[in-house]
């Protein structure tokens, strides 16, 4: 997939190498990272785990972009037919709190469907906020009777393809 989706002055685009010390930084930002999968919750990233992430021929990884600066990462993964879970991330706190999570998430919303994907799914903690906003302002909605032992929501979204 080398798909480009665009939307005013950002771009989404698949993550190349020369982004991976970019996200090293970010994964490795305890603040940006708290929420991130916990099952390795003292893991430190580096360049190699990136070049392992984005040669995954199953998943999708992504990078958001305003001009040459890169602000986010986003990815698709653990698809099955239609459906999809994603995860997503604005890696420059100074530019948390300005919708650029949501603008995120409609570009991605706009690229699975390009690629056949009718639901994306994600898990949020509960106590994560900002996350919460995002998704919400997005148009995902919670799945109700879904338990999870980490504390965590499922927030889902139903794709109308064009």
């Amino acid at each position: 997939m080398n798909k480009i989706i665009k939307n005013n002055s950002l771009i989404l685009r698949k993550i190349i190498k020369s982004d991976a010390s970019t996200l090293v930084k970010w994964f490795n930002n305890k603040q940006l990272g708290r929420y991130m999968d916990d099952s390795e919750p003292d893991k430190i990233y580096d360049l190699e785990d990136i070049y392992e992430m984005i040669s995954s021929v199953d998943s999708h990884y992504l990078i958001l972009q305003q001009g040459k600066r890169l602000i986010g990462y986003a990815s698709l993964y653990n698809r099955v037919e239609s459906k999809s879970e994603f995860s997503f991330l604005i890696g420059i706190p100074s530019m948390h709190n300005k919708g650029l999570g949501t603008q995120l998430l409609n570009l991605l919303s706009n690229l699975a469907s390009s690629i056949g994907i009718k639901t994306l799914y994600c898990w949020i903690y509960k106590n994560n906020q900002a996350s919460i906003r995002c998704v919400k302002k997005a148009g995902f909605i919670i799945e109700h009777n879904q338990k999870s032992l980490k504390n965590e929501v499922k927030w889902y979204k139903n794709i109308i393809l064009k």
